[in-house]
């Protein structure tokens, strides 16, 4: 088992309210505990520094010497790269480039998102390919298959200890905390304000008796002001802020996940599986 690891990824700084972001330094937050890790930002959009994760100023293709010396230095045996555009054929030369930095090390790569790829694009990325894939679903890994392509599924999850639901009482005093009004039906959302979301169904919602909705927006991605506001002139709750996310799971009463189109989120929304640990429908 690989005693040193890197993991590595694209933009990687708080607030931790983005599904990619989260999952990468929840993993590395995680193997911490009994493993020599480095997590690795590879800031590409002048993110800046975070407390937990090792900044190198980015490059598009990791070709850097700055990252270079910065994996040679920490001399892992094993590199664990979530790309934040997910399985591109990009990413597949990024393994590539790594495996060149620190030839030694295994490469991992972890897949959030559905891809296709174009079949000029299969040479490369079976060239290119790390040591082995991870993706989340079945889907994804026949896919990954059929570009001959060594990979394995790997299960997502949550913090249960951080996402449970509501105690006696609790929903009620989460509510007046955050002026939420004591009977109405409360439905949410939470995620990019993104036109590839499918967000004006909440609208519908809205105009329900009784009813609130309320979207907590990630502040990690620019929000498409057309989309807040169509949900706002609706009578939707819109907070683009870093909330803790775990109280208002425990206020609702239903988490909605209007999302059709794939490029729209992770292959396992990460908000789904928190509300089904935080007790709501």
């Amino acid at each position: 088992m690989p005693q040193r690891i890197v993991v590595i990824s694209e933009d990687l700084a708080e607030p931790w309210d983005e599904g990619i972001k989260k999952f990468t330094h929840s993993v590395g937050s995680s193997l911490q505990s009994d493993r020599d890790v480095l997590i690795v930002n590879v800031d590409r959009s002048n993110v800046g520094d975070c407390a937990t994760t090792h900044r190198v100023p980015g490059t598009k293709s990791f070709a850097s010497k700055t990252l270079r010396g910065t994996l040679r230095r920490f001399d892992p045996d094993a590199i664990i790269y979530v790309p934040s555009p997910s399985a591109t054929v990009s990413s597949f030369a990024r393994c590539f480039v790594l495996h060149r930095h620190q030839p030694r090390a295994l490469i991992g790569m972890v897949g959030l998102m559905p891809r296709a790829h174009p079949g000029w694009t299969r040479p490369v990325i079976h060239a290119a390919q790390p040591d082995i894939t991870l993706v989340t679903s079945y889907k994804s890994l026949l896919h990954m298959s059929d570009l001959s392509v060594k990979a394995d599924a790997v299960p997502v999850g949550v913090d249960l200890g951080t996402f449970r639901p509501a105690r006696s009482d609790e929903k009620e005093t989460l509510r007046r905390k955050y002026n939420v009004l004591p009977d109405a039906y409360v439905y949410l959302h939470i995620g990019h304000l993104s036109p590839h979301r499918n967000l004006e169904v909440l609208g519908v919602l809205a105009a329900q008796p009784n009813t609130e909705v309320i979207v907590i927006g990630s502040t990690s991605t620019r929000a498409d002001q057309a989309v807040r506001g169509a949900l706002e002139a609706a009578g939707v709750r819109v907070i683009r802020e870093f909330m803790p996310v775990h109280e208002f799971y425990r206020l609702a009463d239903c988490y909605v996940f209007p999302v059709h189109d794939a490029i729209g989120c992770v292959e396992i929304p990460l908000s789904v599986l928190e509300a089904l640990a935080s007790g709501i429908p």
